[in-house]
């Protein structure tokens, strides 16, 4: 019996060293910086950071207008799900993932229908132009319209910039993570971390960038 326990826990451990992002961590903790919705994200003990973003509905997006923020739109679009991934700082140190570990659940789906979840690597990403999308998983909503696709995809090394998606059978996106110049928000005042030399406001960088999935992989 005390094998067995033994065997079990360490398992466990395992398994948290391994899947870190199939348990959300404590935003709220002391280790942790949150802006939420837009971004919350945690550094672990190895170095690397745990970030939560949202998914959005794509309906409720403006088509994207660059152009001076001021006269940017400024209506939030409605989110609906979140994608949970394994991410380093934009150097590049040994404890920097192997891959893209995720995870991705949504919601306000129809019920028992089936969706694409997709990553299409957006310019700067080390596999721009060689890979059109990394298929995360089928999901399929259940009864509340809800569900979840995690897992992990070896990467050549080099920055990862992704648009996640969640998308129907034909092709037809319903949630996205937030593109480039479709929403300002001059309120999201708070300074953000990083780049630490240029240092821009949560607002600009929704506005400017987007709110993407990226890191950086090594070898």
């Amino acid at each position: 019996m005390k094998k067995s326990l033994g065997l079990g826990i360490l398992v466990i451990i395992l398994l948290t060293l391994i899947l870190p992002v199939l348990a959300e961590p404590n935003w709220g903790s002391t280790e942790s910086w949150t802006s939420e919705p837009w971004l919350s994200f945690k550094h672990t003990p190895s170095g690397l950071r745990i970030v939560k973003d949202p998914l959005v509905v794509a309906s409720s997006l403006p088509t994207p207008a660059p152009g001076n923020p001021p006269d940017a739109p400024t209506t939030a679009p409605t989110i609906s799900g979140w994608v949970i991934f394994v991410c380093s700082d934009d150097k590049e140190p040994f404890t920097a993932p192997e891959g893209f570990d995720y995870s991705v659940t949504a919601k306000g789906l129809s019920p028992g229908v089936s969706y694409n979840v997709r990553a299409y690597p957006q310019l700067g990403s080390a596999d721009y132009g060689t890979v059109d999308f990394y298929n995360l998983g089928t999901l399929i909503a259940d009864s509340q319209g809800e569900g979840e696709v995690s897992g992990f995809i070896d990467l050549v090394p080099g920055p990862f910039i992704y648009q996640i998606t969640v998308e129907l059978s034909d092709g037809t996106v319903i949630l996205s993570m937030l593109p480039a110049f479709t929403y300002w928000n001059p309120d999201l005042d708070a300074t953000l971390p990083f780049p630490p030399d240029d240092p821009m406001t949560l607002g600009e960088l929704l506005w400017f960038t987007g709110d993407l999935a990226d890191g950086f992989v090594v070898e």
